[in-house]
């Protein structure tokens, strides 16, 4: 789908005007939010799996999101996505943390952004979405390293 982007440039009382014709549109193609390499990730670490973790808060946010309350939401309430699933081209992609799993099986990187939306990484280098649901009452609690 080609997406047009007009540019109106006002100097010296003159209007210029700029036509740029993408074949995506701007954020998709700056976040390649349909990778190609995107899959489905059929098997969601468990919490019970995990020997380490190291939650890295985003630049925005001066608080450190709860381990507990992450690995809750890891067990109840994380699904995968669809890699052409309809949301990834609505989310705002504000990050939020960054996290790192460690299991038996190898470790896992998460880059969550604002609201539960997240890419993760697995052992084998391959990538897909996968969304948080942080319920009302298991909204993240923050402790203040």
């Amino acid at each position: 789908m080609k997406a047009k982007r007009i540019i109106k440039l006002k100097l010296f009382g003159i209007i210029f005007l700029t036509i740029l014709t993408t074949d995506k549109f701007m954020a998709q193609e700056k976040l390649k939010l349909y990778p190609d390499d995107l899959i489905f990730i059929k098997n969601i670490p468990k919490s019970n799996e995990v020997t380490y973790i190291e939650i890295k808060k985003g630049m925005n946010f001066s608080t450190i999101l709860d381990e507990s309350v992450f690995l809750n939401a890891l067990d109840n309430n994380a699904k995968s996505l669809n890699p052409k699933d309809k949301i990834l081209s609505e989310w705002h992609y504000s990050s939020w943390y960054s996290i790192s799993l460690l299991t038996l099986k190898g470790e896992y990187d998460i880059e969550l952004f604002l609201g539960g939306l997240g890419y993760m990484t697995l052992p084998s280098g391959q990538r897909g979405a996968i969304l948080f649901d942080f319920k009302k009452n298991e909204k993240p609690s923050y402790d203040k390293k």
